[in-house]
């Protein structure tokens, strides 16, 4: 498949995209992957009885979710834009 379908502008068009806004679509993009899969990963630990925990930083109280594991191990589950 690749270019070769397409014509010599639109290949110009598609390599004169700025590095910035590659970087900004990989970031957008990765983000909604890892969102999507982090959500229901949130939603099976509150159906298995792992209750959120205070977290050490008040930031987090605020802005997710804290949980530990057995070995009291933390993660933190956020979602929100990027600032």
């Amino acid at each position: 498949m690749g270019l070769s379908q397409f014509s010599a502008e639109e290949v110009e068009f598609f390599y004169g995209f700025p590095a910035w806004l590659i970087g900004s679509w990989f970031v957008g993009v990765w983000s909604g992957v890892v969102g999507s899969i982090l959500l229901p990963m949130r939603k099976h630990m509150l159906k298995h009885g792992l209750e959120p925990v205070a977290s050490c930083n008040p930031y987090w109280d605020q802005k997710g979710k804290t949980f530990e594991d057995i070995d009291g191990y933390r993660i933190v589950l956020q979602n929100s834009a990027w600032d």
